[in-house]
């Protein structure tokens, strides 16, 4: 026993050592080839021909062009890890311009970048079109508040997302209650309460503005030659059947004496509450 380990010991240290060297010059050939590719890397993405000079910007209509491009290069400024331009063709930072320009611009609704004719990062993107304005959460107590309050802008599904001038006159459909710029206006109802606006008009009512207030009533206001704060309006709850609500406003306007009184005295008229069932309460000055 002791001569054959005498003998094989010679050859196993023989054994380990080649191993030990075949490792070593893997380690350095891995080494070099890291660095060729890394300088290699760094030298071919610093050619003009394959790095971004211009940016186009199509499909805006409200959307400043200039000040997208401005975001743009802002993004591909510099270098990743001091040697890759983020101006190449093949590494720019496509996810995040897509994400910057969202989160600046809530006006945006669909947004694509993609690298055209070489040199030239097309970003082409779609606008939220305004159909309403929100106006806050509550309605303004007083006629100058009412000329000074900051309304923003709305597309058809409710999302708000962009500063709107002041309006004087009902151009826009307004909305108050709960809500923040680049949210959902009252998402769990929305497209029921523009349902039940939509009939109301079919009534030969003329509604303005929704009101969604905290206590879970609703107020929609009509058009008048008077302010908001006193037009009149049509109150139901929040959580009430809006079917069963559009059938009882639709009776009780064909159905006198309402429908005569809305016909010779519609300017005096306070409300039309429908928060009580069937039951349907209204009042003239």
């Amino acid at each position: 026993m002791q001569n054959n380990k005498t003998f094989s010991s010679p050859r196993l240290l023989e054994l380990k050592r080649k191993r030990q060297k075949i490792l070593r010059n893997k380690i350095l050939i891995f080494f070099f080839l890291s660095v060729i590719l890394f300088f290699g890397l760094s030298f071919t993405t610093r050619f003009e021909k394959i790095n971004i000079n211009n940016i186009e910007v199509v499909g805006n209509k409200v959307l400043d062009t200039e000040l997208i491009k401005d975001l743009i290069t802002k993004e591909m400024e510099g270098h990743y890890y001091f040697i890759v331009p983020k101006t190449s063709v093949l590494f720019y930072p496509k996810n995040q311009i897509e994400r910057v320009l969202s989160k600046k611009f809530k006006r945006i609704k669909e947004i694509s970048v993609e690298v055209k004719n070489e040199q030239i990062l097309e970003v082409y993107l779609s606008e939220r079109k305004a159909t309403y304005t929100w106006c806050g959460e509550n309605i303004p107590t007083d006629e100058e508040s009412i000329t000074k309050e900051d309304c923003y802008f709305m597309s058809s599904d409710g999302y708000i997302f962009d500063k709107a001038p002041y309006f004087s006159g009902a151009v826009y459909f307004k909305f108050y209650g709960a809500g923040r710029v680049g949210s959902l206006f009252s998402s769990e109802n929305f497209n029921d309460l523009i349902s039940f606006k939509d009939s109301v008009i079919s009534m030969g009512l003329q509604p303005n503005t929704f009101n969604v207030k905290k206590d879970g009533d609703i107020e929609l206001y009509l058009a008048s030659n008077s302010s908001i704060l006193n037009s009149p309006k049509i109150l139901f709850k929040k959580d009430g059947d809006l079917i069963k609500i559009t059938e009882n406003l639709q009776a009780a306007v064909i159905t006198d004496p309402l429908k005569t009184n809305l016909k010779d005295k519609y300017d005096t008229l306070l409300y039309i509450d429908l928060r009580f069932g069937n039951k349907i309460y209204y009042k003239f000055r």
